[in-house]
């Protein structure tokens, strides 16, 4: 039988039983290559992610950005390397990795943030077309870029955070794209979908960005008549749907006049409380004339 691993598209070792699987997603630089692990019961994750929540410290300035290349026959040992060591390349191995969940602190109890359940919450990890997000565009096939294939469009798109994002627009033409994922939302308390968002460039067109759950569109972000300054943090409640079920999240952009705008998406989380201040950061709309320096390339 054949067993898709998915965000992992370079797997380097399994457990005896096959329910480990330790790799890398990513290339070197674009994006950058982070360790990874997936197990049967809980799909692929971020080693870091794995590890919080089993409450196995990760030690100060590591980022894991290298690879799992062993598992031992019984999935309780795990050995890689990463590029945050003291020596800037550092061999680990972490023990008792296959322990059961910290359930005191995954719910947030004495003040630990709960997990969020978005899997690849930067997109660093489905650039390559194997992670979690799905995406489509009608002009370049997918939204999602690194500054090394798309540019940032005159500084006016980007990362939030690590090298990758979903670009939507970007170019003079009439266009449909899209990000999105099956997300478990769990139940016990309130939910609010978290993404941090850039309008960078407004050119007075039709451009706008839906954000659904299972078709219901949530919220809309039409073109703004001023472009961000940079990115603003927004929030959605999605309370309705913290059921324990999966539910499959988009956002949707869509541009039919043809004039360029630039929308940068990023970091989105499910967490128990929205954004702290949402309020966007503004400066005066760049005129359209100037829409050859927003433009992105493939």
């Amino acid at each position: 039988a054949v067993t898709q691993v998915p965000t992992m598209p370079f797997a380097f070792g399994v457990s005896d039983d096959g329910k480990v699987v330790v790799g890398a997603s990513g290339f070197f630089d674009n994006p950058p290559r982070a360790a990874y692990i997936w197990t049967e019961a809980g799909g692929s994750q971020l080693l870091s992610d794995y590890m919080a929540a089993r409450g196995i410290e990760v030690p100060a300035g590591w980022t894991f950005s290298g690879a799992l290349s062993a598992v031992s026959g019984d999935g309780s040992m795990v050995a890689g390397w990463t590029l945050g060591g003291a020596n800037g390349m550092q061999s680990f191995v972490v023990t008792g990795i296959n322990g059961p969940l910290d359930e005191i602190f995954a719910d947030g109890f004495d003040g630990a943030a709960a997990q969020n359940p978005v899997p690849d919450s930067s997109f660093e990890g489905s650039i390559s077309g194997s992670g979690p997000w799905d995406s489509t565009s009608t002009n370049f096939g997918t939204a999602l870029c690194t500054a090394d294939v798309c540019s940032t469009g005159g500084d006016t798109a980007g990362a939030n955070t690590g090298s990758a994002w979903a670009w939507f627009g970007g170019i003079a033409a009439a266009e449909d794209a899209s990000v999105s994922q099956s997300v478990t939302i769990p139940s016990g308390g309130p939910s609010y979908l978290n993404f941090w968002l850039w309008i960078g460039a407004v050119n007075g067109g039709t451009s706008n960005l839906d954000v659904s759950v299972d078709g219901t569109v949530v919220a809309s972000f039409p073109e703004p008549v001023d472009a961000d300054a940079g990115y603003v943090q927004r929030g959605v409640d999605i309370g309705a749907y913290a059921d324990d079920a999966a539910h499959t999240i988009e956002f949707h952009y869509t541009e039919t006049d043809g004039i360029a705008s630039n929308y940068s998406l990023d970091d989105v989380t499910i967490d128990a409380a929205p954004p702290a201040a949402q309020g966007p950061a503004s400066h005066p709309a760049r005129p359209q004339v100037a829409a050859n320096a927003q433009l992105r390339r493939r």
